[in-house]
């Protein structure tokens, strides 16, 4: 399943992230705007054709999985929902 950089920014978007304007090179920074004691970020990268997209993505993931206290496969799908209904 390939996840893209626009599908990952309409979940966080949905999902109360907003994009930081911390500014990395190769990655977009975005930060969980909820009341919390500490700031919590999370990175992805900027382009798919980096080579190491996927281990990026994955990292974020799971820190999304950390985060939610929901299963990867959750979050995954409801990812591709979105796309769908882009489609």
């Amino acid at each position: 399943m390939k996840i893209t950089i626009r599908e990952i920014s309409a979940y966080l978007k949905a999902h109360n992230w907003v994009e930081s304007e911390l500014k990395m090179p190769k990655n977009t920074i975005w930060e969980l705007k909820k009341k919390r004691k500490k700031k919590i970020y999370l990175t992805i990268p900027s382009k798919t054709t980096f080579d190491d997209y996927e281990d990026r993505l994955v990292e974020a993931i799971e820190k999304l999985e950390r985060i939610e206290k929901r299963p990867q496969e959750t979050i995954l799908k409801e990812m591709c929902r979105k796309k769908g209904a882009e489609q």
